[in-house]
C-alpha cells in the first residue's frame, strides 16, 4: 500500500490563494513642464484620478471576492440538459459534503463525498477509482472555481449587484483564466466569452445559466488545421449560488458505518512526488475521523 506525508497535506483542497484579481492601473500624470501652478494642478488632478481609480479597483476587487464565498451550491455542468446535478456544502476547516447524482439509463447514480478539514475524504454510495481517486474532487472544485470566476467578471460587485433577471455578456481578449485544487489546475487561454442569464432568488442566493466559450489551445489547433476541422469550445453550466448566513456544520456524531474513507497527502514511494489518496480504516462516527485526523503530524 501507499504510504502518504501528512505534512503536505493541504488544509484547504479546494481553493488555491493567488487568482488573478484585478488590480489598479497607476494613471499618467501628464505634461511635467509650464508654471509651478499648473504643474501643481495637474498633479492634483492626476493624483485624485489614480486615487478614484484604486478605489473603484478596491471595490471590484471585494465584489469579485464575495463570489468565492458561497456555502451553498447546486451546479449543472451541460446546463439545465445536463444529465449530472452537484450539491455542494462548504463548512469550515476544509470541511465540504459533496453529492452527485448522475443520470444513468432507467436509474439516478448517487455518490457522496465528504472533504474533511482537507486531509481526508468520506464515501459513500461507491468506491473511488483506483489510481484516480481524487478525479471528482478536482472535477467538482475547478468547475465550482471557474463558475465564481465568471461570476465575479459578469458582476464585479458582487452577487447583491444581481437585480431582476439580468443577462451576461462578458469577453476577455487578453488575461487567461487559471483555477486550481490542490491536486489539479486548470487553464483557459484567451479570447473567452460568456454569455447567459443570472437571477436572484432571494438575500445571498442567486440562480445562473451561461455558456462559457474559450480558445483552442495552440497544439490542438495545429492538429485540427491539419485535419481542417474546428470545433468551438463551449462549457455550458447551470445551477444555484448562495451565500448562507448559516454556513453548513457537520456534527461529529455522524455515522460513518458503510464509508469508505481515503487518506489525502503526497505518495512517498513514487519516483516523483504525486498528491493522491489511499483507503484507510474505518470510523464509527465523524468525529472519531476528526480526532484520527488531529494525531497526524
Amino acid at each position: 500500500m501507499h504510504q502518504l506525508n501528512p505534512n503536505v497535506v493541504a488544509s484547504d483542497y479546494f481553493r488555491i490563494k493567488g487568482q488573478d484579481m484585478i488590480s489598479a492601473t497607476p494613471v499618467e500624470k501628464g505634461n511635467r513642464g509650464g508654471l509651478l501652478t499648473r504643474a501643481w494642478k495637474g498633479y492634483c488632478a492626476a493624483a485624485l484620478i489614480q486615487t478614484v481609480a484604486m478605489l473603484i479597483a478596491l471595490v471590484s476587487e471585494a465584489g469579485q471576492e464575495e463570489w468565492l464565498q458561497a456555502n451553498r451550491v447546486k451546479l449543472r455542468p451541460g446546463g439545465f440538459d445536463g444529465q449530472t446535478l452537484i450539491t455542494m456544502e462548504i463548512g469550515q476547516g476544509g470541511d465540504v459534503w459533496i453529492r452527485q447524482e448522475a443520470k444513468e439509463k432507467d436509474r439516478v447514480a448517487a455518490l457522496t463525498l465528504l472533504l474533511v478539514g482537507g486531509k481526508a475524504v468520506a464515501v459513500a454510495g461507491g468506491e473511488l477509482r483506483s489510481g484516480a481517486e481524487l478525479d471528482i474532487l478536482d472535477r467538482v472544485g475547478l468547475q465550482l472555481q471557474l463558475v465564481e470566476h465568471l461570476m465575479g467578471r459578469a458582476y464585479p460587485d458582487g452577487p447583491a449587484s444581481v437585480n431582476g433577471h439580468e443577462k451576461i455578456a462578458v469577453q476577455e481578449k487578453k488575461e487567461p483564466i487559471q483555477i486550481g485544487t490542490t491536486g489539479a489546475r486548470g487553464y483557459f487561454s484567451p479570447p473567452w466569452s460568456v454569455v447567459g442569464q443570472a437571477t436572484p432568488l432571494a438575500t445571498g442566493k442567486v440562480g445562473f445559466d451561461f455558456t462559457f466559450s474559450f480558445a483552442t489551445e495552440k497544439s490542438k489547433e495545429k492538429a485540427d488545421k491539419k485535419t481542417k476541422k474546428k470545433k468551438a469550445n463551449e462549457l455550458k453550466f447551470a445551477g444555484i449560488w448562495q451565500r448562507d448566513p448559516r454556513a453548513p456544520n457537520f456534527d461529529d456524531r455522524l455515522p460513518l458505518a458503510g464509508w469508505k474513507i481515503y487518506l489525502l497527502g503526497t505518495r512517498d514511494d513514487e519516483h516523483t512526488p504525486q498528491y493522491g489518496a489511499v483507503p484507510t480504516e474505518t470510523y464509527k462516527t465523524l468525529g472519531d475521523l476528526r480526532r484520527a485526523l488531529q494525531t497526524q503530524p
